[in-house]
């Protein structure tokens, strides 16, 4: 689907650990890797759908072989791209790429605008009142005593 030279939007090769990009493999009904396979596939498609396994040793090589040479006899028709299709997912990743890019810009600026506002120390009216309900009993004590050093300076 994706070119072997497709770039994310990171700029990294999108083809890359752990992603692999396909390639065409033939079926070898010799390949004990391809019976391993076809067995195990059929066994675990056996089981979802319940029905029985027509071996009493689905695991021996024998029936994995046999398995193999039934599966080669299968003719399946060969897959081609629909281009159209191809172009239709490929736009839609783009676009998606796009809006994910301007939404990551926008909370870049916005968090940006943030700090401007906490490194200049401009806070909403609203944000201050809160804090000073929330230390009324640190800034309170703290009140007093000014105004009991006021009042003693006023005496000497």
């Amino acid at each position: 689907m994706y070119p072997l030279d497709k770039v994310t939007k990171d700029n990294r090769p999108f083809w890359s650990l752990p992603k692999r990009p396909p390639h065409h493999m033939e079926f070898d009904p010799e390949n004990k890797l391809h019976q391993d396979f076809i067995a195990a596939y059929a066994c675990l498609l056996a089981r979802v759908t319940k029905v029985p396994i027509p071996s009493e040793e689905p695991r021996s090589a024998g029936f994995k072989a046999d398995l193999a040479q039934k599966a080669a006899a299968v003719k399946v028709k060969e897959f081609k791209i629909n281009d159209a299709k191809a172009s239709q997912i490929a736009e839609e990743v783009d676009k998606e790429m796009k809006s994910s890019k301007a939404d990551q810009e926008e909370e870049k600026e916005k968090a940006s605008e943030e700090l401007i506002d906490t490194a200049t120390g401009v806070k909403e009216v609203a944000e201050v009142e809160e804090v000073l309900e929330t230390f009324t009993y640190v800034i309170q004590p703290l009140k007093d005593q000014e105004s009991e050093l006021e009042k003693t300076l006023l005496d000497v």
